[in-house]
Formats: structure tokens, C-alpha cells, sequence
């Protein structure tokens, strides 16, 4: 899988979850999640290299999610294993 494939997925994963989506240009070096008011959106810095946003998105979705209790394809539970293993 390429980084448009994976951050795609996972940006579906999330939404899957009750995560909303906003899109836009921050910069490229901005981005992230964000819990506010009882929502939880993600941010996706559309100036941002795309594989940063992917390692963004996959630590995001580690820390909110019980990845055991959702169905991942084994390439993106690779990714997400290997990159956000420190869950920073």
C-alpha cells in the first residue's frame, strides 16, 4: 500500500468511529486530533507530507479506538503497529 492508500483508510477507520474530518491547508507541518466540546475531529493538513499524516492519523486512531474490536487489513495494522508504537 502507498500513503494516499493507507492515510485514506485510516481517515475511513476514523470515520468509522464517530471521528469527523476537516480538511485544509495548515501549513504542512499542522494537523492532528483535536476533542472538543464532546466531539473528536481530526485534522488533516492537506499542505503536509502525506506519510506524516498517515503516522498522524494511525497514532490518532490508537489512541481512541480498541483496535482488537474493529476489523483492520493486515498491511495497515502493520503501519499502524510500526508507527505508532510510542503513541505520541
Amino acid at each position: 500500500m502507498d500513503s494516499i492508500s493507507i492515510l485514506d483508510e485510516l481517515l475511513g477507520l476514523m470515520a468509522g468511529q464517530g471521528i469527523t474530518m476537516r480538511k485544509g491547508p495548515m501549513g504542512g507541518d499542522g494537523g492532528g486530533l483535536c476533542k472538543l466540546r464532546g466531539s473528536t475531529t481530526f485534522f488533516v493538513d492537506t499542505q503536509a507530507d502525506t506519510m506524516e499524516m498517515a503516522v498522524k492519523a494511525a497514532k490518532a486512531l490508537v489512541s481512541m479506538v480498541d483496535m482488537e474490536k474493529i476489523f483492520i487489513k493486515p498491511q495497515l495494522r502493520q503501519f499502524i503497529d510500526q508507527y505508532s508504537a510510542d503513541k505520541a
